[in-house]
């Protein structure tokens, strides 16, 4: 039963990969991530640094904010455009899972998405936290477990071909400031 599940999941999947890379970014994020869920994050490993991460944020972020709150801000264009095929995806796994008395994955949470975006942007601290609502101690606890998982990204990725860099300029980008500082000891 799992296994037919996991093919028919990787046939879905593989089939909206475009490239040889991004197949190898979905090699690569069924290991690491919040299971298969991390193929749409995958699929934008190319892009800038604040999009990765924006994108690799909805992975790991669980916001404290009831159901029924107000969407989330996120980043326009491509990245908004990520996120949603990310949740639809995951949507889509989500039914394929029941169908089979399954549930490995949780649904991504945009609610960091912002945050990441406009910190891996070189946004001042005050400013990111002004428009996101967080707490300081909030945000620096989940900008360190999104470098952690971009940084397992950046070490799993195969050194050709650019997924590796962009995770590493990823990490760099949103490893500053008190997050840097709050790291060292």
């Amino acid at each position: 039963m799992l296994s037919t599940l996991i093919s028919s999941l990787d046939r879905v999947v593989v089939s909206r990969l475009l490239s040889l890379e991004a197949f190898a970014a979905y090699s690569l994020a069924a290991v690491v991530g919040n299971g298969n869920v991390a193929v749409d994050a995958a699929r934008i490993l190319l892009r800038t640094p604040a999009e990765l991460a924006a994108c690799a944020s909805a992975l790991v972020y669980e916001s404290r904010q009831a159901e029924d709150a107000a969407p989330p801000k996120v980043p326009s264009g491509r990245t908004q455009d990520a996120l949603a095929e990310t949740v639809h995806l995951w949507g889509r796994l989500d039914l394929a899972e029941k169908d089979h008395g399954l549930s490995f994955q949780r649904e991504p949470d945009l609610g960091f998405a912002w945050a990441a975006y406009r910190w891996a942007s070189g946004q001042r601290l005050e400013r990111v936290l002004t428009e996101s609502g967080m707490q300081a101690g909030d945000f620096v606890r989940w900008t360190k477990q999104l470098a952690d998982l971009l940084g397992q990204v950046a070490d799993a990725a195969p050194a050709e071909g650019g997924v590796r860099q962009a995770a590493f300029r990823a990490v760099e980008a949103i490893r500053r400031g008190v997050v840097a500082y709050s790291s060292v000891g």
